[in-house]
């Protein structure tokens, strides 16, 4: 019991992450696409609302409804939350 006390709660929680890891990993690799997606979008939206919004008053919020969307769709994504903020 010593011993298990003296290791770092820290190395348990990689552990079991690496274990859960294995286990579904093909879980994790649609999970890791998706963050991937959602980030990349929400970045490429961010910087497209500022070169946008200089000339139009275009302009979409980066939010957890958008990453969703992006996340999910991708680029397609990216271009209908375009699209539908032009159209509303």
């Amino acid at each position: 019991m010593q011993l298990l006390s003296s290791i770092p709660s820290g190395y348990y929680a990689v552990f079991a992450a690496a274990v859960l890891y294995f286990i579904c990993a093909k879980r994790f690799k649609f999970l890791g696409k998706f963050l991937l997606r959602a980030v990349t979008g929400l970045c490429a939206i961010y910087f497209a609302n500022i070169l946008i919004s200089r000339f139009t008053d275009l302009y979409v919020g980066v939010n957890l409804l958008s990453a969703l969307v992006i996340g999910i769709l991708g680029m397609p994504g990216f271009v209908l939350l375009y699209a539908a903020e032009l159209i509303l």
